[in-house]
């Protein structure tokens, strides 16, 4: 069998981001100079909301467990700028294409910045009983995550806009 060398470096780098007190190393032996890659994270979803084009320094973090839902979440967000908004979702670390903590970060979004913001963001949910969706099992599906997601994105832009009264326009800006 024969691996890829960048599809597992653009993996364990998603990993190390996910997963910021995880440290991963990748080692490929093959060829006359082995190639070597450390991959850690400390800074997590900010980290990987940086690789999505975003800015981490306009970076709003959420990281909470919630008992509500069975698990805890990791979510970035920023201006999308003049970039395209990305959202990148997870569940487990595993990718998926969306589902109910997505649905939940528009959720929250849109009640205090309305549905039109431009953001990019990175949502990330880990669960003690995740239940996927979709004929690909590629959808999320557990129904608290909703809540629990739209109001703790709600709650960290309602304490950023606060704080930043005269830039709270700005993400939703263009």
């Amino acid at each position: 069998m024969t691996f890829d060398r960048s599809t597992l470096t653009e993996r364990f780098r998603e990993l190390a981001a996910l997963n910021r007190t995880l440290d991963l190393t990748l080692t490929d032996a093959r060829g006359d100079v082995p190639y070597t890659e450390r991959f850690h994270s400390p800074d997590g979803v900010r980290e990987f909301l940086a690789r999505l084009g975003a800015d981490p320094a306009e970076a709003i973090v959420v990281e909470r467990e919630d008992d509500r839902m069975g698990g805890s979440m990791a979510i970035a967000l920023a201006p999308a700028g003049d970039g395209e908004p990305r959202i990148a979702t997870f569940a487990n670390s595993r990718r998926v294409d969306g589902g109910t903590h997505l649905e939940g970060f528009r959720d929250g979004v849109a009640a205090v910045l309305g549905p039109d913001a431009r953001l990019t963001a990175v949502v990330s949910v880990k669960l003690d009983e995740p239940s996927y969706e979709g004929c690909r099992r590629d959808i999320l599906g557990n129904t608290p995550v909703r809540a629990c997601v739209a109001e703790a994105v709600q709650q960290a832009l309602e304490t950023w806009r606060d704080e930043h009264s005269e830039r709270a326009a700005a993400p939703t800006a263009r």
